[in-house]
């Protein structure tokens, strides 16, 4: 991904659990209890997260037998490699049930400068 384009990251459940789908960036949920995540939530089912910038956007699809919750980043910038984690909650919200990972990898221009000594 070059930096500044726009990246979309694919996820769906067929969970019957309404807004099972949680994004998060690192890998924290799948190591931890989903409560000890909240740090690194993007997406808490219903909404982006509060700690989240405008440029992250999720658009939500449901059909008879799939549940989606696709995680837009437009304008994607340097900060924004690494790895995103598209996580189903169980139907108690303490752990995780499945999940799925992506890695980003953006691309940016280095603007070097070379400066001449007399």
């Amino acid at each position: 991904m070059i930096q500044g384009s726009a990246v979309t990251l694919e996820c769906s459940t067929d969970l019957d659990i309404s807004h099972a789908i949680r994004w998060f960036k690192g890998l924290c949920a799948i190591e931890k209890k989903y409560g000890d995540c909240i740090k690194d939530l993007i997406y808490v089912g219903l909404r982006i997260a509060n700690n989240v910038p405008p440029r992250f956007n999720v658009t939500p699809m449901k059909n008879a037998t799939h549940d989606t919750r696709d995680l837009n980043i437009n304008l994607t910038q340097l900060i924004d490699a690494g790895v995103y984690l598209c996580a189903e909650r169980d139907p108690n919200n303490v752990n995780i049930s499945d999940s799925s990972s992506a890695q980003l990898t953006v691309l940016g221009n280095y603007i070097g400068y070379a400066y001449m000594i007399k």
